[in-house]
């Protein structure tokens, strides 16, 4: 395979992992109203069920890295991505044990999508970390914001939230396919890197470093899931129908596109990131006090916007900080098993603490409040982790 194939081939597989690495979690936030009925079950549960991806994600993100290390990138690949592939039928169409299990699955495929395309990026394209990384968040955004848009709709057309909750399973086999194709066509493919253990994982989190990079991602985590998880269901409360909050929920990942873009371009412009993580920092805060006092459409339309080009952003800076202050691939990858290890387990507490305190308040205003926190550690942890250094 000629080398200039053979790198279309990666980018094109990396761009369709990207696809599906955040569009089956986004379609839940539009439905959960119709779950919640369907299944007889309350906030309470339904933030249980958005944290249980989280929760996956934070307490398998060692073993992926150690699978990796043991077996190689392209077992890894195509094993996660047959994982993945199963967890939506299951989440579907086995009814309330099914939508637990699967939901799992589902964060485990996309612990196994974080971490390869960190380390994909890394390996391949050392010089180009920016751009590839702002194009990958790119899709993932784009698609997010086809999934918001397209769950309601989907569902009311097929009368069926199960059928809509299962529309990513094509792609997913076909990005499944291309990577197989590519896997048997070049064996440069088959490397292995020095990935995270959980004795590595306890020692990179004694590093400061390592700790305010847990600390950044953590933050936009908390907020990226609590909005996708409540957002759609405030503005139902607010008196909106299900199609214009899932709407609004595709505007939110739509106007992260060109953020996810100019960040990904721009931050090699910088020597430290401070002051991007500072500015969307500041446009978090921004969108989560709209979130709060918004009733109009048009407040709600702001919100989406300063919330879609925060989330992008800041999703895309603590990848490029991650990778930036990593010496290579393998240490990419170590880092990346580690802060999502801890990360998403903090990560975990949003939802569910979010969806409780809404049965005990009976009111979504208190519970925001704690984005508005997360939105100032975002902050603090960029100035901490966005200096001009190199891990040792």
């Amino acid at each position: 395979m000629s080398q200039r194939k053979q790198k279309a081939l990666i980018v094109a597989g990396l761009m369709f992992i990207g696809a599906i690495s955040r569009a089956p979690t986004v379609s839940l936030g539009p439905l959960f109203p119709e779950i919640k009925e369907s299944l007889q079950i309350n906030y309470g549960v339904i933030g249980l069920i958005m944290t249980i991806p989280v929760i996956a994600l934070g307490v398998s993100s060692i073993p992926v890295s150690t699978l990796i290390n043991r077996k190689g990138l392209s077992f890894s690949i195509i094993l996660g991505l047959a994982i993945y592939g199963l967890s939506l039928p299951i989440r579907s169409f086995m009814g309330f044990f099914g939508l637990f299990t699967g939901t799992f699955l589902v964060g485990l495929g996309m612990a196994f999508t974080n971490i390869l395309s960190s380390v994909i990026i890394k390996e391949h394209f050392p010089l180009k970390i920016g751009i590839m990384t702002g194009l990958y968040t790119t899709v993932m955004y784009l698609f997010s914001a086809l999934s918001s848009a397209v769950a309601v709709p989907l569902s009311d057309a097929f009368n069926s939230w199960q059928v809509s909750l299962s529309l990513w399973f094509p792609l997913i086999v076909f990005t499944l396919l291309l990577w197989v194709y590519q896997i048997k066509r070049d064996s440069n493919i088959n490397y292995e890197v020095t990935t995270a253990t959980f004795k590595d994982a306890m020692g990179l989190i004694r590093i400061p470093l390592v700790r305010w990079i847990t600390v950044l991602m953590a933050s936009q985590s908390i907020i990226y899931f609590c909005t996708l998880s409540y957002m759609p269901a405030i503005m139902q409360e607010a008196g909106f129908s299900g199609e214009t909050a899932g709407l609004m929920a595709s505007v939110v990942q739509l106007s992260g596109i060109p953020s996810a873009l100019l960040s990904g371009a721009v931050v090699y412009k910088f020597k430290k990131q401070q002051l991007p993580c500072v500015f969307v920092a500041f446009t978090f805060l921004i969108a989560t006090l709209l979130m709060i006092y918004s009733r109009s459409l048009f407040g709600f339309f702001l919100c989406s916007l300063f919330m879609g080009f925060s989330m992008a952003a800041s999703y895309t800076l603590y990848l490029c900080i991650l990778t930036l202050r990593s010496k290579n691939s393998s240490q990419a990858g170590m880092v990346a098993g580690a802060t999502s290890l801890f990360g998403y387990l903090i990560t975990s507490l949003g939802p569910t603490i979010m969806g409780f305190a809404y049965n005990l308040f009976s009111s979504f205003t208190l519970p925001l409040y704690g984005l508005v926190i997360c939105a100032f550690f975002y902050g603090l942890s960029g100035i901490k982790s966005g200096k001009d250094m190199v891990m040792d």
